[in-house]
């Protein structure tokens, strides 16, 4: 009797779900690893300079720009060709 004698109505709406998954909580780590990590280069580059950092961020943007159109260009063979695990036992593959 906290509030003066009245009573407080329970909300009884179980629509919130409150179990999470393994997934989402690890891509919720990854996520804000990685984020941090990206604000952390250039605090941690800073010490060699202006332009030995630029290069060297540009030079790990450039990495990542072509690894990720690699990959998506292999997505795109393998959607074409119908390419999976086992198919590739028949060409000689895995």
């Amino acid at each position: 009797e906290l509030n003066g004698g009245e009573e407080e109505e329970e909300d009884d709406d179980d629509d919130d779900d409150d179990s999470g998954s393994v997934l989402g909580a690890s891509l919720l780590f990854a996520g804000t690893a990685v984020g941090a990590g990206m604000l952390a280069l250039p605090a941690e580059t800073a010490p060699a300079g202006f332009v030995p950092s630029i290069s060297s961020l540009l030079a790990c943007w450039g990495f990542t720009f072509v690894t990720s159109l690699v990959t998506l260009a292999a997505t795109w063979m393998s959607d074409r060709m119908s390419c999976n695990f086992e198919t590739l036992d028949d060409r000689g593959g895995f």
